[in-house]
């Protein structure tokens, strides 16, 4: 009976030691929702703007610990059955877009109601026009269409530029990462077939004849990549890797940092 009356108060010790663990493991894990949201009130006082920012804080670091990545296999699939789609698609961004990209179809003013359908369809939420490193002209190797290209009016739009396709479905394609910030994922299209090599997508070329830039293709990139391992010198050499679906389609993958 002694014996027994000595165990009880120390597995009562071990149970509110637990209970006080808990408390500040759950404190530590939610600290920074519960500093994001001091900061916004002490920045909006306490309004609608405020409960806005406190959710898309908290839904942001939740789906840290518990959102995947959209598959490969998943844009692939959605991309073959939709195939004529996507490519309607390119061809009205060039008649309906404004600037240099088209941000958001569904809030641009002009937009058709086949483009309306065409996006419900695909999942797309945003069609971006880019000149990033160069435009892709007929024939993008050689200097004789660089010198071309350097009278395009790249504020303009024009059928020149590589489209990026955003989804609607944010959480599985914009990613938080702890190590990269924000991990995106796109599709890609380019106005002409680009050229491969030796596991590197080249970008036209300058006026020097070397090409504006290089960027790896890889098999999958269901993983992120080794080679955002190795380079790690902060220059974003290879902040961007492709999978190829189709010779002018690729996946896209991108870090932040």
């Amino acid at each position: 009976m002694d014996r027994n009356k000595t165990k009880k108060p120390w597995r009562r010790r071990v149970k509110s030691w637990l209970s006080i663990f808990a408390v500040f493991a759950l404190l530590i894990f939610f600290s920074p929702v519960i500093l994001h949201s001091l900061l916004c009130i002490l920045k909006y006082g306490f309004s609608l703007e405020t409960l806005g920012e406190i959710g898309r804080g908290a839904k942001g670091y939740v789906t840290l610990w518990t959102v995947s990545m959209v598959s490969d296999e998943e844009m692939i699939a959605n991309f073959k059955s939709h195939r004529e789609d996507f490519q309607r698609l390119t061809q009205l961004y060039l008649t309906e877009g404004h600037g240099n990209a088209l941000m958001d179809f569904k809030w641009g003013e002009g937009v058709s109601s086949e483009t309306l359908i065409l996006l419900e369809r695909t999942g797309v939420h945003q069609i971006d026009g880019t000149s990033f490193c160069g435009l892709w002209l007929p024939d993008p190797y050689s200097v004789e269409t660089a010198k071309l290209a350097e009278k395009v009016d790249v504020l303009e739009v024009n059928p020149y530029e590589a489209l990026i396709f955003e989804f609607t479905d944010t959480l599985r394609h914009q990613v938080p990462s702890f190590r990269y910030f924000i991990v995106t994922k796109d599709l890609i299209y380019f106005p002409v077939e680009p050229r491969i090599e030796n596991g590197e997508l080249l970008w036209p070329v300058g006026l020097d004849g070397n090409y504006r830039h290089r960027a790896p293709v890889l098999p999958s990139l269901n993983k992120y990549p080794a080679i955002w391992e190795r380079d790690r010198s902060g220059s974003y050499k290879f902040s961007r890797v492709y999978r190829q679906i189709e010779p002018q389609w690729f996946i896209g993958m991108c870090r932040a940092k």
